[in-house]
């Protein structure tokens, strides 16, 4: 095995996806069964709205390794805010040395391969963001701002 036994807390959010929380757990302990992973239990399952479930998932990284989800959407309600809301979760957990894991895009935080990856994702928002909104200096028209 690569990496170590994690003991890592579930997170389940429901809106904007297909699968529904049950689905979610199913995915996620078969993965944990997998990697040997130790699944201490879940965090509050929010229907649709990631930010309480997810404070009470960050406040478990206290006391355990770190969290699973099925994707990365799960802890953002809008693909759009990735760049915004995860990058300093991501780094977070980089820097502290825990898992952030999803599993979805093959993404644990705590493998050389996952810290690329996530590395890779967190350039790949800022290149899309940085297309998407351009610097203010670059608008002719200000009168709308």
């Amino acid at each position: 095995m690569l990496h170590k036994k994690l003991r890592l807390l579930g997170y389940l959010r429901t809106g904007g996806t297909s699968l529904n929380a049950e689905e979610q757990k199913q995915k996620i302990e078969e993965y944990c069964r997998e990697h040997e992973h130790k699944l201490v239990g879940y965090s509050t399952v929010d229907e649709g709205k990631p930010g309480l479930g997810l404070h009470d998932a960050v406040e478990g990284l206290k006391a355990y390794d770190g969290i699973i989800a099925t994707d990365l959407n799960r802890f953002v309600k809008h693909y759009e805010d990735r760049l915004v809301d995860l990058r300093p979760m991501i780094q977070k957990m980089l820097h502290e040395g825990k898992a952030l894991i999803a599993i979805n895009e093959q993404f644990e935080t705590q493998t050389a391969l996952g810290q690329q990856t996530a590395l890779d994702l967190l350039q790949e928002w800022s290149d899309r963001e940085s297309v998407v909104m351009p610097p203010l200096h670059e608008h002719q028209d200000t009168s709308n701002y």
